[in-house]
């Protein structure tokens, strides 16, 4: 497997990932997903060495999701339609681009270095967030379709999950420590998200990938003072913001109800027991779903109750059934060699920050765990020969 710090470490799929994270951070343009897939669908048409790409029972289970979410536009009401099928046919150009792209040359390789993309695209969203900070803007106050706080903290937390594998990989010294800046940027734009979930749901997923991923006590306990450091400088930093929350927001109620979520859960739960199998179909919740904030709901803040109430029960069946395959999937390369553990753990992680994020977030559309870059993971994992496996890096030795 090519290292990610040798040449040419910069290739296409690193620069396709920058593409997708800058662009998830931005207004939403559909002929930038049209044309990116025709860029990638023409070098693929010109390409005679395609590789066989497998796709994991995760990665099927996942693709089965959203093909039913193209199915619940047969009844889905006739409000907004346009804007809903927009943003189904951008999630399936990006599915079909990275699928292309998989094609294109190594599986492993490109595994690898789509990891580095998303730290570089977490980059470039973390300039859009220091830009705010720098101007004295609380980042609540961005306007909430370009810079949503708890939209960009997921964001960020999921791009500092990849540096730390990154970095775990990266064996020169000078390059480890280029990467590490990156990932320090990208960690200040999480604290000044204040997304209380992400900041909780990065620390959670980066203990289990650091205890999993180590096999000598040295590394774990590393691992561990790093958690410790990094949550008690995010403690630190949103001190002010949490005794706010925590005595006065809400007449000092938003941590029993969760800012108001579980009222809008409530309400939530009786809608889908109107459409319990099928749902109200794709970004329904806005049009369909309870508004009883002072601001339009666009869904259900929690993973589970929007795909009931979205996708009903088939949809939530494909949903759990990816998340499941994909852990079976990482558990199988984890047991099948030391070698692969951190690749392995590296998948739990993800699936941890996914689940903790989704106690109280979601996507209108998709999956609390951006969907392209959950089929890339699924993708990766399935073209990971268990015979010759991703190799650790030499700081996770033994």
């Amino acid at each position: 497997m090519a290292k990610l710090g040798q040449p040419g470490g910069i290739n296409a799929a690193t620069l396709a990932f920058v593409f997708f994270f800058f662009k998830s951070a931005a207004i939403p343009l559909p002929g930038f997903d049209a044309g990116f897939v025709f860029v990638v669908a023409s070098i693929y048409a010109f390409n005679k060495r395609h590789k066989q790409v497998r796709i994991s029972a995760a990665g099927i289970s996942l693709i089965l999701f959203w093909a039913w979410a193209c199915l619940s536009f047969i009844w889905r009401g006739h409000d907004n339609v346009l804007p809903a099928l927009l943003i189904w046919l951008n999630t399936a150009f990006d599915l079909l681009a990275i699928y292309l792209i998989f094609r294109l040359g190594s599986p492993m390789r490109i595994g690898e270095q789509s990891m580095l993309g998303v730290l570089w695209g977490g980059v470039a969203v973390s300039m859009q967030v220091l830009f705010f900070a720098a101007r004295g803007l609380n980042i609540r106050d961005a306007n909430s379709d370009f810079l949503g706080a708890n939209y960009i903290g997921g964001i960020l937390g999921l791009c500092l999950l990849c540096a730390i594998y990154v970095i775990n990989h990266e064996p020169n010294v000078k390059k480890r420590i280029h990467l590490s800046i990156m990932a320090a940027v990208v960690g200040i734009s999480l604290f000044c998200s204040l997304s209380k979930t992400a900041i909780l749901a990065f620390l959670l997923a980066s203990f289990v990938f650091f205890i999993i991923s180590a096999n000598s006590i040295k590394v774990k306990l590393r691992g561990l003072a790093l958690v410790i450091l990094v949550g008690g400088a995010a403690f630190f930093y949103l001190s002010d913001y949490l005794d706010v929350y925590f005595f006065q927001a809400q007449d000092g109620e938003a941590l029993v109800s969760l800012s108001g979520r579980t009222f809008i859960w409530l309400e939530t739960i009786d809608s889908i027991f109107d459409e319990p199998f099928f749902g109200y179909g794709v970004r329904s919740f806005a049009d369909y779903g309870p508004q009883i904030a002072d601001v339009q709901l666009v869904h259900a803040h929690n993973e589970i109750f929007q795909t009931l109430f979205a996708y009903g029960a088939i949809g939530l069946t494909f949903l759990l059934g990816s998340y499941v395959l994909f852990l079976k999937r990482a558990i199988t390369l984890y047991s099948h060699s030391k070698k692969s553990n951190a690749q392995a753990a590296f998948g739990v992680a993800i699936v941890m920050f996914a689940l903790t994020r989704g106690i109280t977030e979601a996507h209108d559309a998709a999956t609390v765990l951006p969907i392209h870059i959950f089929f890339l993971l699924c993708l990766w994992n399935a073209n990971t020969a268990i015979n010759n496996p991703v190799p650790r890096s030499p700081a996770s030795a033994p």
